[in-house]
């Protein structure tokens, strides 16, 4: 049976596999979650979880990159002299899809679960910031796309490093306040002379 991304059964189906698989990959590895344990709590057979993945890792694969793609649609929503006027939006949107509240993911600020998921994120974010650069700015020169590239790059990896230490240490939302008002209003000394 194949897939109609359209089909409501399916839509319920696959929010319910990435929510469970969202609160196991919180708590333990991936090699460590069963299908058996996520059909449990998803609440659907083991047949049904086949129609829709070859096996755990596929859906890893699926979840990891629909939450990247949900970042990269906060990222699109602002032009590329905005990344980082806006960088106090930008973090807290891309957090909060993090949070309790989010109706597909638990909290990942716990271990390196968040660290997980954005592994590999910066690439396809970079991809689809760079795409929309060439696309709304196609007079562009390649060395001009090419140095707009490396600027995408270095910003992308910055939120993302920022979010992977913002999870890792659990720092407060006050710290990445004063980090975010930094970027957007440049840095000063830390320790006073």
């Amino acid at each position: 049976m194949k897939k109609d991304k359209s089909d409501k059964r399916v839509e319920k189906t696959e929010c319910a596999l990435r929510s469970a698989f969202s609160r196991l990959i919180s708590q333990k590895k991936v090699n460590e979650i069963t299908v058996k344990e996520l059909c449990r709590l998803a609440d659907i057979n083991k047949s049904t979880f086949y129609l829709h993945y070859h096996d755990i890792y596929d859906l890893e694969k699926s979840f990891y990159e629909t939450i990247a793609a949900q970042i990269g649609l906060i990222f699109q929503e602002y032009d590329y002299e905005q990344l980082i006027s806006c960088s106090t939006k930008i973090m807290y949107r891309i957090l909060k899809l993090f949070d309790g509240s989010a109706p597909l993911y638990v909290s990942f600020r716990r271990g390196d679960a968040l660290s997980r998921i954005l592994s590999g994120a910066d690439t396809y974010i970079t991809d689809i910031l760079y795409e929309t650069l060439q696309k709304k700015q196609p007079s562009l020169s390649q060395e001009e796309l090419a140095a707009h590239k490396l600027n995408i790059t270095f910003i992308v990896n910055g939120y993302i490093g920022l979010i992977r230490r913002y999870a890792i240490e659990k720092m407060s939302d006050q710290s990445l306040a004063l980090l975010a008002n930094s970027l957007e209003h440049g840095f000063s000394p830390i320790f006073p002379q």
